[in-house]
Order: C-alpha cells, then sequence, then structure tokens
C-alpha cells in the first residue's frame, strides 16, 4: 500500500557490456543475499519497470525523466562520474563534457532527442530544458553530486537562467544509506551462491542491517517507503548530522580498522574485529570521535550507536582492501575532517588518528604485514602521489644514524617529512595549530623500530 502506484524505471550509463547483457537475460531482476555470519537470506528483486541503457536506450531515457509523471529521481554515481573539479565546476578537459556541451546546442528540442548524452549533468540539462518548456511538474533528485552536476552544465550551456531554474523549481533532498553492500568476488560469490543455492550473473550481496534516512522534500510526492522497509526508513528533516555520524564514526570506525587489520595479517572485517589489538584500539579511536566531533541527531544516542557500529563491523563479510580502496580520500573525509573538533595541542585526544596515520604509513611504505606477508596496495587515487613522501618519512624515521666518522648519531623525529606527507596527502585538511605533526613524527620512528603488535600494545600507550 502507498508505493503500488509508483514504479521504478532503472537507467544506467555504465558501458558494462555484462551488466547489460545480464539484465536483459534476466528480465531487469536480480537477487539480493543477506549475509549475516554464515546465514544467507536471498530473494529475488522484480522492482524495475524497465532497465534502460545508454546510448543504446536514449531516446526512452530522455522521455522517462522528461515526463510528467515523473516525480523522483534517485541518482547513484561516482564523485568521478559527475565530472567536476574541486571547485564544483565542470572539467572541461573530460571528452565526456565536451561531447555534452556540444550535444546541447541545439535549436529545437527535438533535436536533443537524437543527440545521446554522456554524462549526468548532460542528462540533467537536457531534462530541465524540456519540462521547462513541456510542463513544470516540480521534480525531486535525491543526491548531493549530481545538483552540481546539473547546475555547472545548465551554466555552462544556457547560461544563469536556466541553473536558477533548477535551483529554485527543483528540489535536493539529501539522503544517507546505512548499508553495506559488498564487493562481489569471485570467492565471495562462489560461497554465497553455494549457500543461497541461486545463481545469477549480477547479484547484490549485502549486510543484514539497513537504514535509510530521508530528508522529506518531495514537492509531487512519494512512495510510503517507510511502510515497506520494516522501520529502515526514516523521514527527517535535515539529514546532515546523520551524514557526519556516519562518515566520522562508522566509514572513521573502517579506516581505524583497515590497516591495522591488514598489518596483523587480516583480510576481513569481522576477522580484524574478533581480534581483541584491533578492537581496543578501534574503541579508543572511537571514544575521541563521539566525545568531540559527533553531535548526535535529535533521537539518537551516540553510545548506543557505537554499539551499532560494532555489531556491524563484527559481522561483515567485507574485505578489508574494500576499505583500502581510495584510502588517501576515506582519511581525509572521515578521520582528518575530525581534527578541528579535537582538543588543541593535546596529545591525548589526537593520538589515536596519528597512530591510524602510522598504520596507514607502513601499509604503503613497506606493503608487506607483520608476518612478512606481501600486502597489495588497493586502487588509490593518490597512491602514485604520495607514495615517495611515504617512502621518505618511512626511510628518516630512525632513531640514529652513522656519521662521518661512524659515530653514532641521534636523529630528531622526522618533523618536516612528517609534515610534507600529511600536506600534501591532505591539501584541505584543517591542521591549524594542532600537536598531530609532532606527535606522527615520534610515533612513525617507534613503529619502524619494532614489529606492529609491540608498538601497539607495548610502546604507543595509547
Amino acid at each position: 500500500a502507498g508505493c503500488l502506484n509508483w514504479g521504478i524505471s532503472a537507467v544506467s550509463l555504465s558501458p558494462d557490456a555484462k551488466m547489460r547483457h545480464a539484465m536483459r537475460k534476466q528480465d531487469g531482476m536480480y537477487t539480493l543475499t543477506v549475509r549475516s555470519g554464515q546465514e544467507c537470506q536471498t530473494q529475488i528483486i522484480g522492482a524495475y519497470c524497465e532497465h534502460l541503457f545508454a546510448p543504446d536506450d536514449h531516446r526512452k531515457i530522455l522521455h522517462r525523466l522528461c515526463a510528467a509523471s515523473t516525480k523522483i529521481l534517485s541518482i547513484m554515481v561516482s564523485p568521478e562520474e559527475l565530472h567536476l573539479d574541486e571547485n564544483q565546476e565542470l572539467d572541461e578537459a573530460s571528452e565526456d563534457v565536451q561531447a555534452d556541451l556540444q550535444a546541447l546546442e541545439c535549436h529545437h528540442l527535438e533535436e536533443l532527442s537524437e543527440r545521446p548524452f554522456r554524462t549526468v549533468g548532460g542528462y540533467l540539462a537536457a531534462t530541465a530544458i524540456i519540462r521547462r518548456m513541456e510542463h513544470e511538474v516540480p521534480l525531486a533528485v535525491l543526491g548531493d553530486g549530481p545538483v552540481a552536476a546539473a547546475v555547472a552544465m545548465a551554466r555552462k550551456s544556457f547560461g544563469d537562467d536556466l541553473a536558477e531554474y533548477i535551483q529554485a523549481k527543483w528540489r535536493f533532498p539529501k539522503m544517507v544509506c546505512e548499508r553495506v553492500v559488498y564487493h562481489v568476488t569471485p570467492d565471495l560469490l562462489e560461497e554465497t551462491q553455494k549457500i543461497s543455492g541461486v545463481a545469477d550473473r549480477c547479484p547484490v550481496i549485502c549486510e543484514d542491517f539497513v537504514r535509510w534516512v530521508v530528508e522529506d522534500k518531495f514537492p509531487s510526492g512519494r512512495p510510503h517507503w517507510d511502510a515497506v522497509l520494516n522501520g529502515g526508513c526514516l523521514f527527517v528533516q535535515d539529514a546532515v548530522p546523520f551524514s557526519e555520524m556516519q562518515s566520522k564514526v562508522f566509514h572513521g570506525a573502517g579506516q581505524a580498522i583497515c590497516y591495522l587489520g591488514l598489518l596483523r595479517g587480516f583480510r576481513r572485517v569481522k576477522d580484524a574485529v574478533a581480534d581483541h589489538i584491533v578492537s581496543d584500539f578501534l574503541g579508543k579511536y572511537l571514544a575521541v570521535v563521539l566525545e568531540h566531533a559527533v553531535t548526535a541527531p535529535e533521537g539518537f544516542d551516540l553510545e548506543s550507536y557505537k554499539e551499532e557500529v560494532y555489531e556491524r563491523l563484527q559481522g561483515s563479510d567485507q574485505e578489508l582492501y574494500a576499505l583500502a580502496l581510495n584510502g588517501t580520500q576515506q582519511i581525509e573525509t572521515c578521520c582528518m575532517s575530525c581534527l578541528p573538533a579535537f582538543p588543541k595541542m593535546d596529545t591525548a585526544s589526537v593520538k589515536p588518528l596519528v597512530l591510524l596515520l602510522c598504520f596507514w604509513l607502513r601499509y604503503i611504505a613497506v606493503a608487506e604485514d607483520e608476518n612478512d606477508m606481501p600486502l597489495e596496495h588497493a586502487p588509490d587515487d593518490r597512491l602514485e602521489d604520495i607514495a615517495p613522501l611515504a617512502q621518505v618519512l618511512w626511510r628518516n624515521a630512525v632513531k640514529t644514524s652513522k656519521g662521518e666518522g661512524g659515530e653514532t648519531l641521534r636523529r630528531p623525529p622526522p618533523r618536516d617529512d612528517a609534515k610534507a606527507f600529511v600536506s600534501h596527502a591532505f591539501p584541505r585538511a584543517e591542521l591549524g595549530p594542532t600537536v598531530l605533526v609532532e606527535v606522527m613524527a615520534s610515533q612513525i620512528v617507534a613503529l619502524r623500530a619494532n614489529d606492529v603488535t609491540t608498538f601497539i600494545t607495548t610502546v604507543a600507550r595509547l
């Protein structure tokens, strides 16, 4: 009830031929497998009325976007797919952006349907033009990034008038989706299919927790999602506190266990959290974050949320390497963002964050765990840029060195190297008056002089 008069039209801009073939072969259906330890619950999802793929279905996609019956756009794309620079302006060096700018140069609306677009911003700008001319049924667009992409593309192609129309007439409810969807590796796929007994070319495998927080700003109505998610959908007026809590606490916790867990020899989240050394470090990291860097949304208790985070991590089949994906950006967004809230010049408050950075640095510089087993580096857009600085800092993190005459010279902690590494890795971080660099310089020397376990349990004195 409340949802049956709504339909979902799925649109994919991805060139993934495998996904396209699978969805067409399976009539737009797929399996959702919820995992909790060794238990799986699998159901077949047939929610899509249609599944359209660009560029083959360009006309249908544009028709669906512009139809008066379309009231909500829910857009899930990576930051790279938005083609925006650091200032949220169009990346005009992108071939896809240039192709869409040319496609938008038309004199008649009919021409737009003949010109396939490559980007989200291109489709949204074309949608705004047509909806404005044919009708003005208000549209809700879920997701922060697409807003900037649509406005930037519209302003570049048609000036401020269309950009202002989008900002004035459309609504952009923020949302926070709290559910981990696992990267489907061959091993996880085989393991899941054995347990579920269902073969699927494009399965979705996830944790058994879900909470979807959505700002209730839908000018043309919405489905009663709260009635079908068993209390897992929460409508609010402001989703920002929930986003901050998820980023700094849940995703921050993931970064806290990721590199220490990998260095300790673990490969899955639940195995790392089951280790008392990793778990103890996580507890101390979260204690500082919860005390200083997070404000609970109305009706939420941070201590209860922390327990919820622990429970989710303890049952998570996610691989630690998945948490290390684009780790530089993850640490900057989820961890370094806490730094301005910590007490100034307070070593005890900043130390858990410093140790996280030390473990991350060792993961980059040494690329093997404490058992001398090789560690692969997860894909990271910034890794090639920061790895040389990590190597320099690690190489200089020694207590003594030999002088020209063979005498032993005591060396100061490599403060300048630590500052160079942190500043280059996190250019947007507000370092301000903090002891982070000084503490990191001394702790990285201690880490290099000891194995990881001895360092975290004895030397670091957290």
